[in-house]
């Protein structure tokens, strides 16, 4: 009975102290992020396809923010070493920006039958269209050609996957932007109240 209490104790200790890191290092992230020169990051920002403001939200996210796409790939049997490396950068960012990382961990841990998460997920045509390339290299016998990358310079089928992951992209921006402005709007009513 005490060894069962102690164990919880340790538990909620370690889960105490893994916030307290996390919080430290986004701290340290962030205050590091504003002391760079701004044209610096601005730079940076643009090399990764988004703005120096969408940095910043990244950067306060932290860096473990997308952890649970690893999980997500891992439960459909995907390999991220095999995703060609822009696209997996592009999926870590909207899984760090993603609102619903709650539902996330509950799916990834419970595995239901009936799995919601793409409904949810603003990753969800850039996964559907990997595991299609995944089909379409293990119906043609192909290797290990990076997923995503390669096709894209095949013709008709890497097309209409660029397009899908195009698409994708340009949903998630705007989920996002819509997302920001209700925000904006409900932040403006309450404070006229």
């Amino acid at each position: 009975m005490q060894s069962r209490t102690t164990d919880r104790w340790r538990a909620a200790v370690h889960t105490i102290a893994d916030a307290w890191r996390n919080w430290r290092e986004r701290r340290r992230d962030i205050v590091e992020f504003e002391q760079a020169d701004v044209t610096e990051m601005s730079e940076v920002a643009q090399d990764l396809g988004m703005s120096a403001v969408e940095l910043r939200a990244l950067v306060a996210r932290g860096r473990n923010s997308a952890k649970l796409l690893e999980g997500r790939l891992q439960a459909l049997g995907l390999e991220s070493t095999r995703v060609d490396p822009a696209v997996m950068r592009d999926l870590q960012r909207c899984c760090s920006q993603c609102h619903n990382k709650a539902l996330c961990i509950h799916e990834l841990e419970d595995k239901p039958k009936g799995a919601s998460w793409p409904s949810y997920c603003p990753n969800n045509h850039t996964i559907r269209a990997l595991e299609a390339v995944r089909s379409n290299h293990r119906e043609a016998g192909e290797g290990h050609q990076g997923l995503l990358g390669g096709m894209a310079s095949r013709g008709a089928n890497g097309d209409h996957l660029s397009n899908v992951v195009e698409k994708d992209k340009a949903d998630s921006k705007a989920t996002l932007e819509a997302e920001a402005r209700l925000r904006k709007a409900k932040s403006q009513f309450y404070s006229l109240e």
